[in-house]
């Protein structure tokens, strides 16, 4: 391997995994000569060094956006669209002049951008650069399932004609589901380091002072923002009866509060809701920003004793979460929805998992009581997540895939 291209259409802002997550893969690269094309509107503050290559996406049109976007547009118009990110991922290809023993990594590909992917794919053919594409979700939208279904069914035929072409999920659950319902070769698990990549743990404080529970990360319906004030309101009541002395609860805040945007409404009811809360004065409620630094939201993650993800179990059953990865990689437990995906995570760290607003209250107070062996699982499935990273990169660079 002499050149890489990372493509990451979404790098826009510093906060956020994309940034991170495409940093860090350069930064695994550091003899090679590395490219990256991110999105046409990259804040100024996203910086590489000196030595990468940086483009833009060119236009509107040729940005994969996020799902929440895609579907705004008519199907003629996502049609185009596809075809013209496969034309743009192609320019950038030819632009970094990569031949077949370079690399191509896509390291973030949701299933409206599958079809671009096996139209560039196509174009680069077998005796093209390696190619190396990561999926990490599915359509949960019943008027867009066909349309994508066809877009992964076109991937998973180019995976199986393309000897170069190497496709992973971020969980076992999604790489069986691609396998069965797509027809896609085997499909490898690969988990990217995002905020927190170093090899020193997060040192805590004592939990029996007062123990930290972290409710960080987007607050999407998906993602159990509904339920957040019970859980609050039943851990506090759950205290009084298990006599944990002080909790605090780290809670990052909607985005949309200081806008006008179509979600400020239920930003604004979700912090009433909290602010309705009748709390003792050993419950307390710390608020973040909607957007945190990178090393801001590490030391959120940090700081924290626990962390909670009330997840829809429909939306992730199969599609991981980058907050578990996060929690390993500094020795952070975690409390999840029963069925969540990357269950073989959750074994190695014997996380507690909860099904209703009950459950949940009485899994954050077991940590709390239970501290040293839930922190301890913790650190053993940090330890694991590096060693599967580091043999990934490593696989990647030898050509061994």
């Amino acid at each position: 391997m002499n050149k890489v291209l990372i493509l990451d259409p979404v790098c826009r802002f510093v906060y956020g995994h994309h940034y991170p997550t495409t940093k860090s893969l350069l930064n695994s690269f550091p003899d090679k000569s590395c490219y990256v094309a991110i999105h046409r509107k990259a804040s100024s503050a996203i910086k590489f060094d000196d030595d990468v290559t940086v483009w833009n996406w060119p236009d509107v049109r040729t940005l994969s956006r996020r799902i929440f976007k895609w579907v705004e547009h008519t199907a003629h118009y996502r049609s185009v669209a596809r075809s013209r990110n496969a034309k743009a991922m192609l320019h950038f290809a030819q632009s970094a002049q990569l031949g077949a023993n370079d690399t191509i990594i896509f390291h973030t590909a949701w299933p409206h951008q599958a079809g671009s992917l096996a139209m560039f794919a196509q174009k680069l053919g077998r005796d093209g650069p390696a190619m190396h594409f990561r999926v990490i979700g599915e359509s949960a939208r019943e008027d867009l399932i066909q349309e994508y279904e066809a877009g992964l069914s076109l991937l998973a035929k180019a995976a199986r004609e393309l000897p170069n072409l190497h496709l992973y999920s971020e969980t076992v659950e999604m790489g069986i589901k691609l396998e069965t319902s797509y027809g896609f070769p085997p499909v490898r698990q690969w988990l990217t380091p995002m905020n927190i990549r170093d090899g020193a743990l997060t040192a805590k404080t004592d939990p029996q002072d007062c123990f930290v529970v972290g409710m960080l990360g987007g607050k999407r319906k998906e993602q159990g923002t509904d339920l957040i004030p019970d859980i609050v309101r039943s851990l506090a009541e759950g205290q009084q009866r298990t006599g944990v002395r002080r909790i605090r609860i780290l809670l990052q805040k909607p985005a949309g509060l200081d806008s006008d945007s179509r979600g400020s409404d239920e930003a604004m009811r979700f912090m009433a809701s909290l602010e309705q809360l009748e709390l003792s004065d050993m419950l307390e409620l710390d608020f973040l920003d909607p957007e945190l630094s990178s090393a801001a939201f590490a030391d959120a993650i940090g700081r924290s004793h626990v962390l909670v993800l009330p997840y829809d179990i429909h939306s992730y059953r199969s599609r991981g979460s980058g907050m578990i990865i996060e929690a390993a990689m500094c020795g952070t437990p975690v409390v999840v929805t029963k069925g969540f995906a990357m269950a073989d995570w959750q074994e190695i760290a014997g996380s507690p998992a909860a099904s209703n607003i009950g459950e949940y209250a009485d899994a954050i107070l077991a940590v709390a009581q239970n501290y040293q062996r839930y922190r301890d699982g913790a650190v053993k499935a940090g330890q694991a997540m590096r060693h599967v990273m580091a043999e990934r990169i490593e696989k990647i660079r030898a050509g061994s895939c």
